[in-house]
């Protein structure tokens, strides 16, 4: 089966999609309360590791899960290869935080629980690997407008460290996401045309961490008006007119998402630039 199965009218996709976004929020804000409350009952030191021991326990589960399943997993190398990249993913995110801020280790476990919610809200999407790239894509952009709004706030730093393990953390979803419906089934399904569709999104994408990626350096300057070209040339082929008549209203709205956190981004900057606030 290929394409929709079922498509939610537009209002009540909307919908859904805000009751996810807030879960989103929920997810990282009651992380930041639970780890202040424990703050103030155990040492910093401690409550620092507390998001490394907690992703480390959930891969350890997931590996022993594995191997009690192995006569189901067996037969499906494809899950296989998805939860094991979920957990390379997920052990390559816990090492590569700065490690002067040791607590963003629980990074990790945020980004995979969004990239959840995102897989959650293309649920119309019946091709199981495309709708697992985009959510991977979209989890990965927003985990870095997040560092790039942190650049602009005072007392908050942009890192491409955190960016890498914010990404590590949205495949470390979206792969495992993947996985699950793999063993319920679904069929791994690729087609020549699948390709034409998710090119334009990882143009973007492209564009968009090459752009993030040359903020870096210009942390407290002026930045140079070809930081744009990147993500400008991304957005330029993801609104190709005769590109979206082809496509699913899922794959639509996806490209929708990621067009507009990458605008949000190229706004954002805009704005630092205008109002001269001191990007660190």
């Amino acid at each position: 089966m290929q394409g929709v199965v079922k498509t939610d009218t537009t209002l009540v996709w909307a919908l859904k999609s805000l009751v996810l976004w807030y879960g989103c929020v929920g997810v990282f804000s009651y992380g930041y309360l639970i780890r202040n409350a424990l703050l103030s009952q155990f040492p910093r030191p401690v409550v620092d590791q507390l998001g490394a021991m907690v992703a480390v326990g959930a891969v350890v589960i997931s590996i022993v899960w594995m191997i009690r399943r192995q006569h189901i997993l067996r037969a499906n190398r494809a899950a296989v290869a998805c939860f094991g990249l979920a957990i390379a993913a997920a052990l390559v995110g816990l090492v590569s935080v700065d490690p002067d801020f040791p607590a963003k280790r629980t990074h990790v476990a945020q980004y995979f629980g969004l990239a959840w919610l995102v897989f959650l809200g293309f649920k119309n999407e019946d091709r199981v690997i495309v709708r697992g790239l985009l959510t991977v894509i979209i989890a990965a952009m927003l985990g870095g407008l997040d560092e790039m709004l942190q650049g602009a706030m005072i007392e908050r730093t942009f890192g491409l460290a955190d960016i890498v393990t914010n990404f590590c953390g949205a495949l470390a979803g979206g792969s495992s996401a993947v996985g699950v419906q793999l063993l319920k089934g679904r069929r791994l399904l690729w087609r020549r045309a699948d390709a034409a569709e998710v090119a334009a999104p990882v143009a973007v994408a492209a564009g968009y961490f090459l752009f993030l990626a040359a903020l870096y350096p210009f942390r407290g300057l002026e930045f140079p008006l070809w930081l744009l070209l990147p993500i400008a040339g991304g957005l330029t082929l993801l609104t190709n007119e005769n590109r979206w008549r082809k496509l699913d209203i899922a794959v639509v709205r996806a490209h929708l998402a990621i067009g507009a956190i990458a605008a949000t981004a190229a706004g954002g900057w805009g704005y630092v630039q205008l109002m001269g606030i001191h990007f660190i």
